[in-house]
C-alpha cells in the first residue's frame, strides 16, 4: 500500500500537519446491489466460478468495484497514518436497484427515490472499511 512505503509510517510525529487540517467528505454516486465474495469462497472456485456463479460474473463485478474500493482504502489509511483517522468520511451506498441504480435517469420520480434512499442513509450508524480485512 502507498501509505505503508510513506516515511512519515512509523514517525507519527513528523508527519505532515497539513493532514490535521484537512476534513474530507467523499460522496459517492451509489452503486447497485452487489454481491460480496470473501476470500474463503473464492479460495473453493474453480475457473469457470470466476466466470458465472449464482447469476452473477464475479471477475467483472470485482474488476469494476476495485477501483472505487482502492480510493477509498487508500484514503482511509492516509488518514490513518497521519494520526488524523476521523478527518475523512465516505457516504455510499449500495442498495441502488433498477432506476435508482441509473446515472442517467433523471425523472422526477427516480430523484424522489433517491432522496430517500439518501435520506434513509443518513440515518445509518458510521460504517468504516476494516484496512485488514476488507469488511465494514
Amino acid at each position: 500500500m502507498i501509505a505503508m512505503e510513506s516515511p512519515y509510517c512509523n514517525r507519527k510525529e513528523a508527519a505532515p500537519s497539513v493532514y490535521k487540517n484537512i476534513l474530507v467528505l467523499s460522496i459517492g454516486t451509489g452503486t447497485k446491489l452487489k454481491k460480496n465474495y470473501t476470500a474463503a469462497d473464492c479460495n473453493k472456485w474453480n475457473i469457470l466460478n470466476w466466470l458465472t456463479k449464482d447469476g452473477s460474473s464475479p471477475l467483472i463485478d470485482i474488476f469494476f468495484n476495485t477501483s472505487a474500493d482502492m480510493v477509498d482504502i487508500n484514503a482511509q489509511v492516509l488518514f490513518e497514518v497521519f494520526g488524523c483517522k476521523s478527518n475523512y468520511l465516505r457516504i455510499q451506498t449500495d442498495k441502488l436497484t433498477g432506476e435508482t441504480a441509473l446515472l442517467d435517469c433523471t425523472t422526477d420520480t427516480n430523484m424522489d427515490m433517491l432522496i430517500e434512499i439518501g435520506k434513509k442513509l443518513l440515518d445509518e450508524p458510521v460504517a468504516r472499511v476494516n484496512i485488514d480485512t476488507g469488511e465494514y
